[in-house]
């Protein structure tokens, strides 16, 4: 068959074969433009069905005229043979890359069945169903336009279908109700396109065995296998979208191609809370499984709940502050009614003056120092010498704690002219007017 001219054609060499015709590349002798040229298979070229099955073929593919569907260009008959001349695709199937690359990428298959189902819109809208759609039959070119092809099971809705043959098509992809032989619509595209889709995302189709047989019966009977248990990069909610497309019932599925475009879309768009987190981390949430977005999304509460906790511990020390100078300034009033005319330092109790002279400690070098400091400044501790215990540290501390207790208690009653003991009955037991003023 290679060299042989027909009409203004000329076959240059095979490249592909389907379950119909043979496929090859030819060229138009004047214009030399490449083509496709399709021959009806040697088995099925004397079959008048087949015959007329190919030739509707021609018919309905010259309807088309779509970027993501091949074009037909001519047709030829000759020595009672068929030859359909279409569009050349420079590029490679699916399937060819499917079996290099196994499971694609998540955005690239989206991109893939994008092109496909405006492919199948399109036909649908001209009351046509493909009724073969797999990977083989979808086409790339150089510059990376998806096309459909291969119409030689294709059907017009509404016509009247030709006598039955027996099952043709592939059986991975085939609708349950095409082998059941029962009568197809938009469904069955719907449905040859979510195994395409799942064999895209996982690298494998749901049904597949040596035995045709088995084949059918997953068609017909089994569950597919979640395709997010194959490849975790799938979301649950993507994977539902391909489960409906795969309804046993074609009532189950998606009515259109448009609702099943428009879901996928949906099940892959980018939630807007992903766009807190780093780009430098590399992680994009929406293709992540659904538990790891659950666990994502508490280590990010994590971190916020994290980096507002010292906000919430300033504002709380703030609110200690304020409420301690109002008690230091209540303090002051307390003071200042028990003995109207003194300072607030002249009443200060014992716990305070320890206080004071521990922090007038470290002023002190020696024990001479330590007991000037203690008598200009309220007094306090002088250092533990080396070789003293600390119990004899602490009499000695004590005795002259005492000492400078009674010698500025004397000199504050000197100073306002108010004797001892007199001021000391007065401060532990306050008469009721003080008591009162307390209370204010």
């Amino acid at each position: 068959m290679v060299g042989r001219e027909v009409g203004s054609y000329r076959l240059l060499e095979k490249i592909g074969q389907g379950g119909m015709g043979i496929v090859y590349k030819g060229i138009h002798i004047t214009l030399e433009q490449e083509v496709a040229i399709k021959v009806l298979s040697p088995q099925f070229s004397e079959d008048p069905n087949m015959r007329k099955r190919f030739i509707k073929e021609a018919r309905i593919q010259a309807k088309f005229s779509h970027p993501n569907v091949v074009n037909m260009l001519n047709y030829v008959e000759e020595d009672e043979e068929v030859f359909l001349i279409m569009e050349y695709v420079k590029g490679e199937t699916l399937e060819n890359r499917l079996r290099r690359e196994n499971a694609l990428a998540i955005e690239e298959a989206v991109s893939i069945s994008s092109s496909v189902l405006q492919a199948l819109d399109f036909m649908h809208s001209k009351g046509v169903i493909h009724r073969d759609i797999k990977p083989s039959n979808i086409m790339f070119t150089e510059s990376g336009l998806v096309k459909v092809t291969d119409f030689g099971i294709a059907k017009v809705i509404g016509e009247k279908a030709l006598t039955k043959t027996g099952l043709v098509g592939t059986f991975r992809y085939m609708s349950p109700e095409l082998i059941l032989g029962e009568e197809t619509s938009v469904a069955s595209d719907v449905y040859s396109f979510g195994i395409t889709f799942y064999e895209m995302l996982t690298g494998m189709v749901p049904f597949n065995s040596d035995s045709e047989y088995k084949i059918m019966k997953g068609h017909l009977e089994e569950k597919p296998l979640p395709p997010w248990e194959i490849n975790n990069k799938v979301s649950r909610k993507l994977g539902k979208v391909i489960l409906k497309a795969l309804a046993k019932n074609p009532k189950d599925r998606y009515e259109n191609v448009r609702d099943l475009a428009r879901d996928i879309e949906t099940a892959i768009k980018k939630p807007k809370w992903s766009n807190i987190l780093p780009q430098r981390l590399g992680i994009r949430v929406w293709e992540l499984h659904s538990d790891k977005k659950s666990f994502l999304v508490l280590a990010m509460l994590a971190i916020l709940l994290i980096s507002v906790l010292p906000i919430l511990k300033k504002a709380e020390d703030n609110r200690s502050f304020e409420a301690g100078k109002t008690s230091s300034q209540f303090e002051s009033s307390i003071s200042d009614s028990m003995n109207p005319g003194m300072g607030v330092t002249h009443y200060q109790s014992t716990d305070h003056q320890i206080q004071i002279k521990e922090r007038f400690r470290e002023e002190a070098p020696d024990k001479d120092a330590s007991l000037k400091t203690i008598n200009n400044k309220l007094g306090a501790e002088e250092e533990l010498p080396a070789g003293e215990t600390k119990k004899a540290s602490f009499q000695k501390a004590g005795s002259l704690e005492k000492s400078t207790e009674n010698k500025y208690e004397k000199i504050e009653m000197a100073e306002t002219g108010t004797s001892f003991k007199n001021e000391k009955k007065r401060f532990s037991k306050p008469n009721k007017k003080d008591r009162w003023n307390i209370r204010k």
